[in-house]
């Protein structure tokens, strides 16, 4: 079977941010599981073509994937769609390559159709969805429609379908407990040299994290045993974590080395330490070796997951970069609000030892949980503020986002909450969809604003933003006047 997979081109509402190039994994990994038996081609339209196109897109126009599907002729076209905010210009491209041949087979697989299956299957060119881990399923589900087109759906597990325009959703697959039977993913039917080239332009994802223009992301492990409030990982990796054996990562480490040229790794797994034996494993393997590459965490790490011994032994092995989550400033927030089961004591001793080892470390706060007060969020400010004093270095300080099938969305909507309406391009963290009676999506912006001016801004940007009249900065100042802000040991009179 004739088989195109594509990376729909990032096109974000202006509020939620400016679309960037990523690595899709997800369809490498597909491509790698089904190279053997088909012909596979990937079309990342994020870089095909990039810098040529405007409208918040990053490179193909839908004209485009719809002169590279004519040019292909598949018989089928699988679609990943990564994000929810990304869930339109899925549809979008699932529709541009209907309109060249209706009978093209469009499958769409990712998070957002792994949590949404029937909302997907409601528009008429999505004639699939992959729901959960993909690899197993896509594999049956490919071999199905060789034999009897539709005919033997029902009876593969973890997808959905139509019949009779009614949407079907089959068993749920079991997850893939042995990750070192997968195949490493495809990289050499991606685009690598284009990767390379975005990175060297300022359009690449990560740009902090990232040491290099030769640079590749992996992931080593799947799973988060952890039951935060918004967090939307496990509906569809599950909770329970599964790890790659250190000797399968290697491996992999080697092949991205030697055969790429890669300098510099992203590690993008939820937790990477959360073994801390594989990890020194790892760890020790690179040094071995000898590589001379480096690499980060920006999909962050648990602050309590560390020790001396594991943060020097990724220091010495080429770590540069780290992203911790503390969530707030308030240990009632993280504890009993968004239910993050982490010690605050634990990140400040984190933020010194990779301080310590010459690690820069980063930390993400999210504001606007239900239940949260206007002086928590000053709280979180000021612990954001001690860690910066410590030796952080940024901080990221996101709205909450009542992410599709989370225990948040749940919860606004119960409670009335959310905003009325919302896009799907509109679920990210810098757009706020929940109001609460103790604030409004324009005191969480606000509140954003001074955050970032307080924690991440240096004095020749301080004085820029006062000097352009920012509107956060008169609050910034009332606060201070009253009280409620606190800075470093003396209080603004």
């Amino acid at each position: 079977m004739k088989i195109v997979l594509i990376n729909p081109p990032l096109v974000f509402d202006k509020r939620a941010g400016t679309p960037t190039v990523f690595q899709p994994l997800g369809l490498a990994y597909v491509a790698a599981v089904l190279e053997k038996e088909h012909e596979i081609t990937v079309i990342d339209a994020n870089v095909e073509g990039l810098g040529s196109a405007g409208n918040g897109l990053t490179a193909l126009s839908m004209d485009g994937i719809r002169e590279r599907v004519r040019a292909l002729r598949p018989d089928m076209a699988g679609i990943t769609v990564p994000f929810s905010v990304n869930a339109a210009s899925a549809l979008d491209t699932a529709r541009a390559v209907k309109s060249v041949d209706k009978n093209i087979i469009t499958v769409l697989g990712g998070p957002h159709p792994s949590i949404r299956p029937v909302e997907t299957l409601a528009e008429d060119s999505v004639d699939i969805v992959v729901v959960g881990e993909g690899e197993a399923t896509v594999k049956e589900l490919v071999g199905s429609i060789g034999l009897s087109r539709f005919a033997g759906l029902k009876d593969v597990k973890g997808i959905g379908f139509k019949t009779g325009g009614i949407p079907v959703i089959t068993e749920k697959r079991p997850l893939i407990m042995d990750l070192d039977s997968i195949p490493f993913p495809a990289r050499h039917l991606l685009p690598m040299d284009k990767y390379y080239s975005a990175f060297e332009s300022g359009a690449a994802s990560r740009p902090a994290y990232t040491y290099g223009n030769r640079w590749a992301s992996i992931f080593t492990s799947r799973g988060y045993p952890f039951d935060c409030n918004f967090c939307s990982i496990r509906l569809t990796m599950g909770r329970g974590f599964r790890a790659r054996s250190s000797g399968n990562v290697i491996l992999e480490i080697d092949e991205l080395v030697r055969r790429h040229g890669v300098t510099h790794i992203n590690i993008e797994d939820d937790n990477f330490t959360f073994d801390r034996v594989r990890v020194l494993d790892v760890c020790n393997h690179i040094m071995g070796r000898g590589y001379g590459m480096t690499w980060s965490t920006p999909n962050g790490i648990r602050a309590d997951r560390i020790d001396e011994e594991v943060v020097s032994a990724m220091a010495a092995s080429g770590c540069r970069r780290v992203f911790i989550a503390p969530e707030s400033g308030v240990q009632r927030v993280v504890s009993e609000i968004i239910r993050k089961k982490l010690d605050l004591g634990k990140v400040e001793d984190a933020v010194r030892l990779f301080s310590k080892h010459g690690i820069a470390v980063d930390a993400s706060f999210v504001i606007g949980s239900i239940g949260e007060t206007k002086n928590d969020i000053w709280k979180t400010i000021r612990f954001a503020m001690r860690l910066k004093r410590m030796g952080m270095d940024r901080a990221g300080f996101h709205i909450a986002t009542p992410l599709y099938g989370t225990k948040l969305y749940e919860e606004a909507l119960a409670r009335g909450y959310m905003r009325k309406g919302p896009r799907d391009e509109e679920f990210s963290t810098g757009q706020p969809l929940i109001e609460t009676p103790e604030w409004t999506g324009a005191d969480l912006r606000r509140f954003q604003g001074i955050a970032n001016w307080l924690v991440n801004y240096n004095a020749k940007e301080k004085v820029s933003a006062v000097y352009k009249r920012l509107n956060h900065i008169p609050e910034y100042m009332r606060a201070m006047a009253s009280g409620t802000l606190k800075i470093g040991t003396r209080r603004v009179p």
